[in-house]
């Protein structure tokens, strides 16, 4: 993660969500260790976000490695974007060092619709600016539906009214990831289908038949194998209404 990076110069939270028998220590004053046995990757985020002491907290993953001076640059940007309580910055493919997607080329505020685009290891923000924001622990990996944590999550921070930015200054670099080995698996489809319920309600049901139409006409899927596509997503939407009817969620 911090290679040929003194993190001495960073405050270094670790959430270690493992048995009891599996715990960690620091022997550094800088970085701390919380150990938990809950387990779920918005419970791991949800408890660091509420530890966190420094004023700017970006959100690591132990796959990724941060380029040199990449704290520098956070720091810099919200001196220049003063008014800014998020920013997010650029991924660079391990493998090819090309950026991991379109970027904006200098500088600029965020809409609404582009936050979708943005990835965890990207976000950073003011600790002050995002009040009780927390990521919907029904949702990420090691939840009921495995997948579209951020979307929420970066969604009730827009509807605080944060300021989000997109810096292209490229700070961290990942793995390539696939998006056509993603889009039509069962685990995306039935995160999918509660996602399209939490966010349209009865429409989900013509978002699901649309989704089903995109992977057809994109090759992700054959026809022979759409009617279990469709049923997956069906699926998601089923066991999300009874979490509503729980009262476990709200939409």
């Amino acid at each position: 993660m911090f290679v040929n990076i003194p993190i001495e110069n960073y405050h270094i939270l670790i959430i270690n969500q493992t048995t009891g028998n599996n715990k960690l220590e620091s022997d550094f004053e800088n970085v701390r260790v919380i150990n938990t046995t809950e387990l779920g990757l918005s419970k791991s985020r949800n408890m660091a976000l509420k530890q966190a002491r420094k004023k700017i907290v970006l959100i690591a993953d132990d796959d990724v490695v941060y380029l040199k001076d990449f704290g520098q640059h956070v720091i810099q940007s919200f001196n220049r974007q003063t008014d800014a309580d998020f920013i997010s910055f650029k991924t660079i493919v391990n493998e090819n060092g090309k950026p991991f997607r379109n970027y904006v080329k200098v500088p600029r505020a965020l809409k609404k619709k582009e936050l979708r685009r943005i990835l965890s290891i990207e976000m950073c923000f003011k600790k002050g600016s995002i009040k009780q924001a927390r990521f919907n622990e029904w949702f990420g990996l090691g939840a009921k539906f495995p997948n579209m944590s951020n979307q929420f999550f970066l969604k009730d921070l827009w509807q605080q009214g944060l300021k989000f930015y997109e810096d292209p200054t490229p700070i961290v670099l990942h793995e390539p990831i696939s998006s056509s080995d993603e889009v039509s698996t069962d685990r995306i489809l039935y995160t999918r289908g509660a996602v399209f319920y939490k966010k349209y309600g009865s429409f989900a049901y013509l978002y699901v038949a649309k989704y089903g139409f995109f992977m057809l006409r994109k090759g992700y899927v054959s026809i022979s194998k759409l009617p279990k596509k469709l049923w997956k997503m069906q699926e998601g939407i089923s066991d999300y209404k009874q979490l509503l009817k729980q009262g476990l969620d709200r939409r």
